[in-house]
């Protein structure tokens, strides 16, 4: 999928695009997410791009992490909330062939809609958010039936954790303090798509649990995205989390 040069989202050559030449001998794994779970891949957009070619893996990413024990796809673009996925999960991301591990994110995009008032309260939101993985559980079960699907729950808010809520919540320091999820939206929602996954036997990768003790040290200032370190740190820990879950495949 990425960097694919007759993929219909593939333009000119950048560090967020590279061909992957499956080896048939590997397992082959998707990962859809957002820009956080697109940066654990090693294709983040809020980092500034390299400016010479030793700048080009700022940080060790999943790729490189699985470079030799699987086949890693990452769709070529963001996957934001569910339109987008309705759009494009069977038409593009999933393409022809089977998965043997599929990895899934939606949390961050979906939460801006309920921060724009656009569901009539909470319960709707909460019904909007089950229905809506349910039918992505459904769509991967038909493509891909022997796979091993995996929920990654939606890292923190910067306002989750006293190390960068102090920063976060000033509006001199950060002018777009407004915008961050509430404190415990994101863990209400992972707490939703547990339940879903339990009931769908889904594995989940709670990644939320293990970045929050560490916010402070691994999360860009005034920011829902990470460092570099923060990236590589995720990157490591979904590797032996999918490992595991390969393993048990």
């Amino acid at each position: 999928l990425s960097g694919n040069p007759r993929h219909p989202h593939a333009g000119a050559p950048h560090r967020t695009q590279r061909y992957v030449r499956d080896d048939p001998a590997l397992p082959r794994i998707l990962f859809l997410g957002d820009s956080i779970s697109r940066g654990i891949s090693g294709f983040d957009g809020h980092l500034a791009p390299p400016t010479t070619t030793t700048e080009e893996d700022t940080w060790i990413s999943q790729f490189d992490f699985f470079r030799s024990a699987a086949n890693i796809h990452v769709t070529p673009n963001n996957c934001e909330a569910f339109d987008n996925y309705r759009k494009q999960l069977t038409s593009v991301w999933l393409g022809d062939c089977p998965w043997d591990v599929i990895q899934f994110n939606v949390g961050a995009h979906f939460a801006k809609f309920n921060e724009q008032h656009k569901f009539l309260d909470e319960q709707d939101m909460d019904r909007q958010y089950e229905e809506g993985l349910t039918w992505i559980i459904q769509e991967l079960r038909k493509h891909s039936p022997q796979a091993s699907i995996v929920f990654a729950t939606t890292t923190p808010s910067p306002l989750d954790s006293d190390d960068t809520s102090r920063l976060a919540a000033s509006s001199d320091v950060c002018p777009n303090s407004h915008k961050f999820h509430k404190a415990g939206m994101f863990s209400h929602l992972n707490d939703i798509a547990k339940r879903v996954c339990q009931k769908h036997n889904v594995i989940v990768n709670d990644r939320h649990q293990i970045i929050l003790p560490l916010l402070g040290q691994y999360q860009n200032p005034c920011d829902i995205h990470f460092s570099p370190e923060g990236y590589e740190f995720l990157a490591k820990h979904d590797f032996d989390f999918i490992s595991n879950v390969l393993l048990h495949h």
